[in-house]
């Protein structure tokens, strides 16, 4: 589960989406694109951090509360912006990629 945080899937499909080899809307993952992915390697406070919010998400989505599952959406906010911390992503990248995404989901 950690390691999903290091490499922040928001980010690594921004980054294949834009990177990568695309043949329509699949993409497609080779040798190449996927040793190229960057990951960082955060801090000990940083890594710390990640472990306490990845065990309060894993512990809430054992309970299907709705209250859970609002909290997990504030929870998934502070992993990506902790992600964003590490890779040093400033706000306007910041504002771009999750835009870039949400037309993707639309």
């Amino acid at each position: 589960m950690l390691q999903k945080c290091l490499t922040s899937v928001n980010l690594v499909y921004y980054w294949l989406k834009n990177k990568g080899k695309i043949q329509g809307d699949i993409i497609k993952l080779e040798g190449e694109s996927i040793f190229s992915i960057p990951i960082a390697i955060p801090c000990g406070a940083d890594i710390e951090e990640l472990h306490r919010l990845v065990n309060a998400i894993t512990a809430n989505k054992l309970n299907k509360s709705e209250v859970l599952k609002k909290e997990n959406k504030v929870i998934d906010k502070k992993i990506d912006n902790l992600i964003y911390k590490i890779y040093s992503i400033n706000e306007d990248e910041k504002e771009y990629i999750e835009n870039y995404l949400n037309t993707l989901n639309k």
